[in-house]
């Protein structure tokens, strides 16, 4: 599954952007680093994907602790 590269802590310096609208739930620099491929793959993670509700997800296992 594809995840987004930075998220928007990353991309916009911690500064909050009044009506920016995400268009990943989930990226690089929110995962485990031991999650992650070698670059420049580390956006490909194992996930799956519902065909019922239409929504992909991964694991709560990738997410970085703290």
């Amino acid at each position: 599954m594809l995840i987004g590269a930075a998220s928007p802590a990353v991309l916009f310096r911690g500064e909050e952007k009044a009506g920016y609208k995400r268009k990943d739930q989930f990226a690089v620099d929110e995962c485990d680093p031991a999650a992650l491929g070698q670059p420049p793959l580390q956006q490909f993670v194992e996930g799956w994907y519902c065909v019922n509700c239409d929504t992909g997800f991964v694991s709560d296992d990738i997410k970085k602790l703290g």
